[in-house]
C-alpha cells in the first residue's frame, strides 16, 4: 500500500474537522498523479479520496484511468467493482 493512502487512512475523522482533511487528501493524490501519471496505486488513493468525498462518477473514472496503466491489479479492479456498486462508502 503506498505511503500515501497510509497518510489518508492516519487523518483524525473528527466530524468537524473530515471534509477539510478529504480535500487536503484531495490535494495530496492530485499532486501524486500529476507528478507519477504512470503510478496506477497514486490513482487507486485519488479514486478512493473521491469516493469519500461522494464523487462516485469521479472515483470511478481514475480507477479505469488506473486499470489502463496495470491491468493485472486485481485489487484495483476489486475497488472499481465496489465504486461502481456502493453509492457511499461510510
Amino acid at each position: 500500500m503506498p505511503a500515501l493512502w497510509e497518510a489518508v487512512k492516519s487523518r483524525n475523522p473528527e466530524v468537524g474537522q473530515r471534509s477539510r482533511r478529504l480535500f487536503d487528501n484531495l490535494a495530496l493524490a492530485s499532486k501524486a498523479v500529476e507528478l507519477s501519471p504512470k503510478q496506477h496505486k497514486y490513482r487507486d488513493t485519488l479514486a478512493e479520496v473521491n469516493f469519500h468525498l461522494e464523487n462516485r462518477e469521479r472515483a470511478v473514472e481514475v480507477a479505469k484511468e488506473g486499470l489502463k496503466i496495470a491491468p493485472e491489479d486485481e485489487h484495483l479492479e476489486a475497488q472499481l467493482k465496489r465504486f461502481e456498486s456502493e453509492g457511499t462508502k461510510e
